[in-house]
């Protein structure tokens, strides 16, 4: 058990630079007052891969802890709910509820940018979503860091 709470913890480290990497992309993206599809594009690509690097931490996570991923055509949806929810006996909330709506808008639009073939990217969203990112910025740093020290002290414990 110990190996694979250590390789968890691992995984979820490089998942999360990643995370951070994006993140970073999409808010020194300028797309307010730009008519550049170029910018836009980068910022979507940027939302997108934020996103799912976030969703390999905690699928991952619903993996190694949990015993699965959730099942059904909304399974996207029910990972993300369930990274809120403290599950006793086996993990507490990977992420914390202030945050949740900004999640959730984040995950619909990886799902616009993966599905949205003729769409075009409205600015005006993207921008909107930069300054809600921005602004759960550092919970969500901090809700990592405390899954993060969760993994640790697991590792600590866990039988060789």
């Amino acid at each position: 058990m110990n190996e694979r709470i250590a390789r968890l913890r691992a995984q979820v480290a490089a998942d999360r630079g990643a995370l951070t990497r994006r993140l970073d992309e999409l808010a020194a993206t300028d797309v307010s007052g730009t008519t550049s599809e170029d910018a836009a594009y980068r910022a979507a690509w940027a939302a997108h891969h934020a996103y799912s690097a976030l969703e390999a931490i905690l699928e991952r996570t619903a993996r190694t802890l949990e015993g699965g991923l959730p099942d059904g055509a909304d399974w996207h949806k029910e990972l993300l709910s369930g990274a809120f929810l403290d599950i006793i006996g086996l993990r507490p909330a990977i992420l914390s509820a202030p945050i949740a709506a900004t999640l959730h808008e984040l995950r619909g639009f990886r799902h616009f940018v993966r599905h949205a073939y003729d769409g075009d990217l409205n600015p005006e969203l993207l921008t909107a979503l930069q300054s809600r990112l921005r602004l759960v910025r550092g919970e969500l740093d901090a809700d990592l860091d405390r899954f993060d020290a969760f993994l640790e002290d697991l590792v600590a414990v866990a039988p060789g």
